[in-house]
């Protein structure tokens, strides 16, 4: 009787674990023709999208907690805009080439369809990123009319009433823009903390900016 009570409490405690344990983190690999977003779509937060060398030519919407890494910095290239909305989430060893402006819309509590302008290669509203290793620069051969620069490479909007965020910009090359690191924080906000640190800024109009609402 007394074998019977251990076995049984054996396969409990087995039952128990096996239902609180983690689970373990994916690696979602993807090659050039492949859909970078879709694989976003399909990861949960923890896992890695991984890019092998190659040129991708997609814009991306990045996913809380969901990594996106290249094999190299100066092997894979992404052309397109990446977009960080109320996101915590990793970009890390790519070359973002970014395309003439668009808009981006943002509705939460107290916006309804905010248009943004999406003239920069990474784009973060109301979120903490990190980014790091990448290279950011304007396609200029595609940009009318021509021109030396153009758009910011990151631009960071924190907006009224959310909470303070922490975007971490390290070991970044960023060149060829009207402004290398863009801040925005709005009236009633938080404040942006983070780092920006072991940065290039090359060819820049302005290195980095920082603004808040209705300043002077």
């Amino acid at each position: 009787m007394a074998k019977c009570k251990i076995k049984g409490i054996f396969f409990f405690l087995l039952s128990v674990a096996a239902l609180i344990s983690p689970a373990y983190a994916t690696t979602i690999e993807l090659y050039p023709g492949e859909s970078i977003q879709s694989a976003i779509d399909e990861a949960v937060s923890g896992d890695t999208v991984f890019l092998f060398s190659g040129t991708y030519a997609e814009n991306i919407a990045m996913k809380d907690g969901v990594r996106v890494e290249g094999e190299a910095y100066n092997q894979v290239e992404l052309y397109g805009n990446v977009l960080f909305k109320d996101t915590s989430a990793t970009l890390k060893d790519i070359t973002v080439v970014f395309p003439q402006g668009n808009f981006t819309s943002y509705t939460n509590t107290y916006y309804t369809d905010w248009q943004l302008s999406q003239d920069a290669g990474i784009t973060a509203i109301n979120s903490s990123p990190t980014i790091q290793n990448c290279v950011i620069k304007p396609d200029l051969d595609n940009i009318l009319p021509e021109s030396e620069r153009y758009g910011n490479g990151i631009q960071i909007w924190n907006m009224y009433e959310n909470s303070d965020i922490s975007p971490q910009i390290e070991g970044n090359l960023i060149q060829n823009t009207e402004c290398g690191i863009y801040y925005f924080s709005q009236a009633f906000g938080g404040a942006i903390n983070g780092k920006i640190k072991n940065n290039t800024l090359y060819n820049n109009e302005y290195g980095v900016i920082l603004r808040m609402h209705k300043e002077n």
